[in-house]
């Protein structure tokens, strides 16, 4: 009996200390989208009224009064996953050309970066394997920046090299939850992470997934 005991005695005292252990374990939060989307949306409108584009069109801090970019982008309100979030975005050149949509492939040159400026990619020619993008495997926030402006006009250069001008080109920004969530890209970009591009978009091949030669455009 006395055998019989003990054996409750540490069976009883095994579950104290383990539920006490178990409370004392920090919990992780659940992740929030929705209050990540408005957290970003602050973020960036801070960024985008202290900072201004530059004459050599960069991304600079506001030090002597120069117009921010809260004052120049459009705000283009975007529904993913039944959560709302808000693109910003600016036109310097609109283009000549068909328009992209987001179901197109496109030959663009962009470079892309954190708010901190940090560089995390870019395509600077044309010629590149890293020009061609089919835009419905790239992030939502891509996929509808590069749907703000118009192809240019191909020319071919005495070198037989080529470009295009005239081309559709600018800067737009998104919230992580149009980019790379709360779970980031490599080592580069961390989790919920409001990033922005500038483009140059040279070539739109418009999409027709049914075959049926008329544009799926919208």
């Amino acid at each position: 009996m006395k055998m019989k005991l003990k054996y409750l005695f540490l069976l009883i005292l095994g579950i104290v200390i383990f539920s006490c252990n178990d409370d004392d374990d920090p919990k992780e939060e659940p992740f929030d989208p929705v209050s990540q989307a408005l957290i970003d949306d602050a973020i960036l409108i801070e960024f985008l009224q202290t900072h201004y584009l530059t004459p050599e069109k960069q991304i600079d801090t506001i030090t002597n009064g120069e117009t921010p970019l809260y004052d120049i982008v459009s705000t283009d309100p975007v529904v993913l996953n039944d959560i709302d979030y808000k693109m910003y975005y600016y036109v310097d050149q609109v283009g000549i050309g068909v328009q992209s949509s987001r179901n197109d492939s496109v030959q663009i040159l962009y470079q892309g970066f954190l708010l901190d400026s940090t560089k995390f990619d870019e395509n600077t020619s044309y010629t590149s394997n890293k020009s061609w993008f089919h835009l419905p495997n790239t992030i939502p926030g891509f996929r509808y920046g590069v749907s703000y402006y118009k192809e240019g006009e191909k020319v071919i250069y005495p070198d037989e090299s080529f470009g295009y001008e005239n081309s559709g080109n600018g800067v737009f920004f998104m919230p992580s939850g149009l980019a790379y969530g709360n779970i980031g890209s490599g080592t580069v970009i961390p989790s919920n992470a409001p990033i922005y591009y500038f483009l140059d978009l040279g070539k739109v091949i418009v999409a027709d997934a049914d075959g049926d030669t008329v544009s799926n455009n919208n």
